[in-house]
């Protein structure tokens, strides 16, 4: 009877940059070594030394492997490491995020989550959370106008929000600091 290697299921997470795909799966784990495989043959010796290495150590084990932000759509580069995951305990994952469908599809992706954008008021939200953190309710109010002008140009993504709420976290509320979130919002 022919035993059939099993691969462990793929996942990827799709969508521009600044959703929080890599917010979702903070591990970068193998990017690197896949790019150091075009550089030389020799390298190439010790990558196939080290997947070698990899299929021993995950030999039985469930594993959670997460690639994050793959760009390469070259199959072969992907394929190396698939075989070397073979040996891994049933129920083992590979989470993927990525910003195209064609790497998750090259990936052969059994489940695909298309992440979208934050509705304006959640960018609100979350600017405001970072923002006004420690701040009296009073000074809330007094921002809150022009503060969601600010969080309706993020465009839906989390990463603008949290960043621009992090450029106001230490503004004050003096004239200046009114000023300066007014000619931040027109800019």
């Amino acid at each position: 009877m022919h035993e059939v290697a099993s691969r462990p299921s793929v996942i990827s997470i799709v969508w521009a940059g600044g959703v929080g795909k890599t917010t979702l799966a903070k591990v970068r784990i193998v990017k690197a070594i896949l790019e150091t495989v075009r550089e030389s043959s020799t390298i190439l010796n010790e990558f196939e030394v080290l997947l070698n290495y990899l299929r021993d150590f995950i030999s039985g084990r469930r594993i959670l492997l997460v690639l994050d932000d793959v760009w390469t759509k070259e199959n072969h580069e992907w394929e190396q490491l698939r075989n070397s995951l073979t040996s891994g305990g049933p129920g083992s994952k590979v989470l993927v995020t990525t910003r195209s469908d064609e790497v998750a599809i090259m990936m052969g992706a059994t489940e695909t989550h298309r992440l979208g954008q934050l509705s304006d008021e959640d960018c609100w939200l979350l600017m405001n959370d970072v923002a006004f953190y420690g701040r009296s309710e009073e000074d809330c109010q007094e921002l809150e106008d022009i503060g969601r002008k600010i969080a309706d140009k993020c465009k839906g993504l989390p990463l603008a929000a949290k960043v621009l709420g992090n450029l106001y976290v230490f503004k004050t509320l003096e004239k200046s600091g009114i000023t300066s979130w007014r000619a931040k919002y027109r800019n």
